[in-house]
């Protein structure tokens, strides 16, 4: 990914106006392959952002559409209310529900949600910022 794209990306979510009751929400959706992960460890490191894997959240292969409420629901609704969230995760080794996570935030955080299905209708409303990333 190159380098211009990814100092765009950081200028527009340095730019967004932080919310004092939450965590800025972002978003970085598309195809499977197209580079999310990479910009999303981009940003965290130069934004020093949590990033929400989604890969941690679908629950299985066929998991994409419970993941997608999951998202909703556990940790985008309780961090867009101020509160800590706390989200399922699958354990992919063992093909089984894992451990949940916590994710705890201050008026300073940036959340970065990762990954395909991220920026969904039902995550919409909660998000400050969707980019969707393809690949050429």
């Amino acid at each position: 990914m190159e380098t211009r794209a990814i100092s765009s990306v950081v200028d527009a979510i340095a730019a967004l106006p932080r919310p004092t009751q939450r965590p800025l929400m972002v978003s970085i959706d598309g195809p499977s392959g197209s580079g999310k992960s990479h910009l999303s460890a981009m940003i965290a490191d130069q934004c020093a952002a949590t990033v929400i894997a989604m890969d941690a959240i679908y629950p299985g292969w066929q998991g994409l559409q419970p993941a997608l409420d999951i998202l909703a629901t556990q940790v985008l609704h309780p961090l867009s209310q101020g509160t800590t969230a706390r989200v399922d995760t699958w354990d992919w080794t063992a093909s089984r529900p894992g451990l949940p996570r916590e994710i705890r935030w201050d008026p300073a955080t940036v959340i970065v949600i990762d990954g395909v299905g991220s920026g969904c209708r039902a995550a919409r409303p909660y998000l400050d910022l969707l980019i969707w990333v393809t690949a050429d």
